[in-house]
């Protein structure tokens, strides 16, 4: 059975109606053992997956982002600020911070 050979009849023959129910116990406890130990391992790829997931797609989003917001300067004359937005970016990922942001969209 699970985790070894395990002589049913030795448990019935030493004691009718406990040895049984040790048997039915050590089975249901065991399968949730192994159960719990397996979710446990999937639930940890899952998650380490999705956080690199999340970091791929921060900067992929970023840069739809700034597109967006580069294309309804755009439309609507500002193209000072989309010229100077390298000026504004810090890191050269393509962002800026928000207060950078407002400051230049207030002037």
């Amino acid at each position: 059975m699970l985790l070894g050979d395990i002589n049913y009849q030795e448990l019935v023959n030493a004691n009718r109606i406990v040895g049984p129910i040790f048997f039915c116990t050590y089975i249901f406890f065991i399968f949730f053992i192994l159960l719990n130990m397996f979710l446990a391992i999937i639930n940890e790829r899952f998650w380490a997956k999705n956080k690199q997931i999340d970091l791929d797609t921060e900067d992929t989003l970023g840069i739809v982002l700034k597109r967006s917001l580069q294309n309804c300067l755009n439309m609507f004359g500002c193209k000072g600020l989309v010229g100077n937005w390298k000026q504004r970016d810090e890191n050269n990922k393509g962002l800026i911070r928000m207060n950078r942001l407002k400051s230049s969209l207030q002037r």
